[in-house]
């Protein structure tokens, strides 16, 4: 719901409409979410790291090269024994290459739950995939987590992330 809100604010303060009823053909470098190839739209992803439990994400890819992230994992009170860090939401940009891949990344402020929440740094993700007729088909993308100076504290490498776009004919 607030990534609705958050959308909606932006598109009224930018005079745009919703991205899926603007006036753009599939040809313009926007894309809008109504061409197949476009990421714009919100995603569905199943992830899984070799070193933990699998587990849910969406990602928000906006028209304009902004994106949006949030998982079952790393977010406000998820803490667990094997994985205890809180996190923010992500925020992030993406850009189609010229062979149509969907480059992106992003990163999410990340807090030690075993220490009141003391800053720990950034999860940083980047990575590449496409995105096409709806379908997230990954190629590569890397997380790690990092001090504010931006130093190395762990690579967690690349997980396997399978996904759909959300559409209306996809939620019951």
């Amino acid at each position: 719901m607030g990534l609705l809100l958050l959308w909606t604010a932006h598109a009224q303060a930018a005079g745009k409409s919703n991205p899926a009823s603007a006036d753009k053909s599939c040809e313009s470098p926007g894309l809008p979410s109504k061409c197949p190839e476009s990421p714009v739209g919100l995603w569905h992803l199943n992830v899984d790291f070799p070193q933990m439990p699998p587990f849910l994400e969406i990602m928000l890819f906006h028209e304009g090269g902004t994106l949006s992230e949030s998982n079952f994992l790393l977010h406000g009170n998820s803490a667990n024994p094997m994985f205890p860090f809180n996190g923010g939401e992500g925020f992030g940009i993406w850009e189609i290459d010229d062979d149509g891949i969907t480059r992106f990344a992003f990163q999410k402020m990340v807090y030690n739950a075993e220490d009141n929440n003391a800053p720990v740094g950034f999860l940083r993700v980047k990575g590449s995939a496409i995105l096409d007729g709806g379908i997230w088909q990954d190629i590569e993308s890397n997380t790690s987590l990092v001090t504010p100076g931006g130093a190395v504290i762990a690579n967690f490498g690349q997980p396997n992330v399978t996904g759909l776009r959300l559409s209306l004919d996809t939620i019951d």
